[in-house]
């Protein structure tokens, strides 16, 4: 059965705002379905409360990930809500910079083509680290410290 016209668009939007629904729920299923990333239990719980509460805390030990599993955490909150404005808050510019440049550039693009597909613009110079989406989403880099090196 063939949809005519107008109403094909309205048929799509339905689809799309449906998945989108469903995966701001489930941005674990997300990472998986789509971005086609591999997670262990303990990355879909703490996906999972990221989304679902207004404010985590993760104490996890060395090497477990919290660096790459916020940065992803942020990158589909970017992707799943068009035109948000985020930021990576780190001591200096040069920790926030190299978690965009190596743990998303270097990593979360490597592992999901879909991400880099899904980008309109990326900068990692030593004065801006941004990253810009098609839905008017971006995430950037910003330095606490007073020296902003």
């Amino acid at each position: 059965m063939a949809i005519e016209g107008g109403n094909n668009l309205k048929f799509k939007k339905s689809i799309y705002s449906d998945a989108i629904e469903y995966y701001r729920l489930h941005p674990d299923s997300f990472v998986e379905d789509v971005l086609d990333i591999k997670l262990n239990l303990y990355q879909k719980v703490l996906i999972r409360a990221f989304f679902k509460y207004s404010f985590n805390c993760w104490v996890l030990c060395r090497g477990t990930g919290k660096t790459f599993l916020g940065l992803l955490c942020l990158v589909v909150y970017c992707l799943l809500n068009p035109n948000t404005k985020s930021g990576i808050v780190a001591p200096a510019f040069r920790q926030g910079k190299l978690a965009i440049q190596e743990k998303y550039k270097d990593e979360l693009c490597r592992m999901s083509p879909f991400l880099e597909q899904e980008e309109s613009g990326f900068v990692c110079s030593t004065q801006k680290a941004k990253i810009e989406w098609y839905n008017g989403s971006w995430l950037e880099a910003y330095p606490i410290g007073s020296d902003g090196i």
